[in-house]
C-alpha cells in the first residue's frame, strides 16, 4: 500500500510542478543510476566489457539562481517523501506512509500477522496470516483514486473523472483528494 500512496503523491508533484519537475526528475534519474553503477564496481560485479552508459550529468543550463534554488529544492522533495508531502501541502500524510514503511520492510508487523506467542511462551508459526488485515485493504482505493485523479485530466476528454467522482462519493470520501499546494 506504500509504493500506491508514495506514486500517487509523486504523479501529483510531477503534474502540479511541470517543466522543472520534470528536470528534477531527470537529475535524481541520473543519480540513482550513477549510485548503482558505483556500487556494481565496488563489489566487483562483473559489467559488459563495453561498460554501462548511464550518459552525462544532466545540465538543464540554470543561468539564474532562483532557477538553481527551485531546482534544488525540487530535488529535496523527491529524494524524501516528507519533503514532497509537505511540499504539496499534505505533511499529514507522512505518519500514514512511514507506518506503512513497516510493512514493506523486516518489521515485527510483517512477521506479526503469521507468529503468535503461545501461554508457554512458545512461538508458534502459522503458515497463513491469523490477523484480519481488512482495515488495511480499505485504504488501497484512496492512492489509486489520487493516481486516476492526476492522470485522467491528462487523456482526451478527463475519461476518468466521472467514475472518480462516484468511487469518491460511494466510499464517502471528498471529490478532490489531491493535496492542495500552499
Amino acid at each position: 500500500m506504500r509504493n500506491p500512496i508514495g506514486h500517487a503523491y509523486a504523479m501529483h508533484w510531477l503534474a502540479d510542478n511541470g517543466e522543472p519537475g520534470a528536470f528534477a526528475l531527470t537529475e535524481a534519474s541520473w543519480k540513482s543510476k550513477k549510485n548503482l553503477l558505483d556500487n556494481l564496481v565496488e563489489v566487483n560485479w562483473q559489467l559488459p566489457a563495453a561498460g554501462v552508459d548511464i550518459g552525462e550529468k544532466p545540465d538543464f543550463g540554470f543561468t539564474a539562481d532562483e532557477e538553481r534554488k527551485r531546482h534544488g529544492q525540487l530535488l529535496g522533495e523527491l529524494k524524501n517523501f516528507m519533503n514532497m508531502v509537505k511540499g504539496c501541502g499534505d505533511p499529514m500524510i507522512y505518519p500514514i506512509y512511514r507506518n506503512l514503511s513497516s510493512f514493506s520492510h523486516t518489521t515485527d508487523l510483517t512477521a506479526g500477522v503469521y507468529l503468535r506467542q503461545a501461554a508457554d511462551g512458545r512461538l508458534i508459526v502459522h503458515q497463513e496470516a491469523h490477523t484480519d488485515r481488512l482495515a488495511d485493504l480499505c485504504w488501497m482505493p484512496i492512492p489509486l483514486l489520487q493516481a486516476a485523479s492526476v492522470i485522467s485530466p491528462m487523456i482526451k476528454g478527463d475519461p476518468m473523472k466521472k467514475l472518480v467522482t462516484e468511487a469518491c462519493r460511494d466510499l464517502g470520501l471528498p471529490e478532490n483528494l489531491l493535496p492542495q499546494r500552499p
